[in-house]
């Protein structure tokens, strides 16, 4: 399965930066017998194809972080989906996982910037 949000945050060492207007992200989620590694080779092989574009990020939703996944699939398009009922359930289930760590990161945030 392929999510593909035209704009999303890409993940850097800092933190999370905005990205040019000309790079596209995309989040795939990848079967279990799939190994890591060549499944994201092979989403970025299909999307620089499919984009016509080497200017492409690819995140791999089975490994990436609660507020990674969580804020991708807030703003994704899907471009492909071979298992809509999959995509489905493991679109939930983050995004259930990822609300309720938001509420956690609020507070952790409020506590260590202040209130205001």
């Amino acid at each position: 399965m392929l999510w593909c949000p035209l704009r999303l945050p890409v993940w850097r060492g800092d933190g999370f930066t905005p990205q040019a207007p000309e790079r596209c992200g995309c989040g795939c989620y990848l079967d279990d017998p799939v190994d890591l590694v060549e499944g994201r080779l092979e989403a970025i092989g299909v999307v620089t194809t499919h984009l016509h574009t080497d200017e492409v990020d690819v995140v791999v939703l089975n490994t990436a972080p609660t507020a990674l996944t969580g804020r991708i699939l807030q703003t994704r398009r899907v471009i492909f989906d071979r298992d809509p009922f999959r995509r489905h359930l493991f679109e939930s289930l983050a995004l259930r996982e990822f609300f309720d760590f938001r509420i956690f990161e609020h507070r952790l945030l409020a506590r260590r910037h202040g209130n205001g």
